[in-house]
């Protein structure tokens, strides 16, 4: 039984089930079209048709769960938050305008 326990967490690591630690990490659809991807190792994009718009790295807020801020490469830090089912990506753009998109992964 305990082979095949070890054997059922591999394959959801393998499938990375359990590698998505932090709420953040996954594909979501963004503001104005555009896709925002958010990877394990810390990296970020956003895309918009197929085309990178940009490009930066995350990181988790300390002491406040399911708070991050990306540093984007153009376009300076932004702060976005992960909803409480993991589903909702919330920000506020550089005007100050609240923005908020689905997760698709």
């Amino acid at each position: 039984m305990r082979l095949l326990l070890n054997a059922v967490a591999l394959v959801m690591c393998w499938h990375g089930a359990v590698l998505r630690e932090e709420p953040l990490v996954g594909r979501w659809m963004w503001v104005d079209q555009q896709t925002l991807v958010f990877k394990a190792d810390g990296g970020a994009e956003c895309t918009k048709g197929g085309q990178r718009v940009k490009d930066g790295r995350w990181s988790a807020k300390a002491g406040a769960p399911r708070k991050y801020t990306v540093a984007w490469a153009q376009g300076g830090p932004q702060e976005f938050e992960v909803s409480a089912d993991g589903w909702s990506l919330q920000s506020v753009n550089a005007d100050g305008v609240p923005q908020r998109g689905e997760r698709l992964d």
